[in-house]
C-alpha cells in the first residue's frame, strides 16, 4: 500500500512538471503568434501604402525573399513585401 502511495505521489509530481512545461510552451507560442500578427499588420500597411502610391503594377522579374528590401523600389518592393507576408501568414497558420 505504501508503495502505491509513493508511485501515485511521483505521478502527481511528474504531471505537475509536465503541466508547467506545457504552460511555458503555450506562453511562448502565444508570444510568437502575437509577434507574427504584428509583422503581418506591418507588411499589410506597407503593401497598402505602396499600392496607393502606384496602383498599376505587373512584375515578371520574380523577386526572391532573400533580397534586401532597401535595394528595391516600387513594384519590386511590393512583390518582396507580398512574398514576405505570405511566408509569415503560413508560419502563423502553422503555429495556430
Amino acid at each position: 500500500m505504501t508503495k502505491q502511495i509513493e508511485v501515485l505521489k511521483r505521478n502527481i509530481s511528474l504531471h505537475k512538471q509536465i503541466e508547467k512545461q506545457l504552460a511555458k510552451r503555450a506562453y511562448k507560442s502565444q508570444k510568437i503568434i502575437a509577434g507574427l500578427k504584428s509583422q503581418v499588420e506591418t507588411f499589410e500597411r506597407q503593401k497598402n501604402g505602396m499600392q496607393k502610391s502606384k496602383p498599376g503594377r505587373g512584375n515578371a522579374k520574380g523577386i526572391s525573399a532573400a533580397q534586401n528590401p532597401n535595394d528595391l523600389e516600387g513594384e519590386d518592393l511590393i512583390d518582396f513585401l507580398e512574398t514576405k507576408l505570405e511566408g509569415i501568414e503560413k508560419k502563423l497558420a502553422y503555429s495556430q
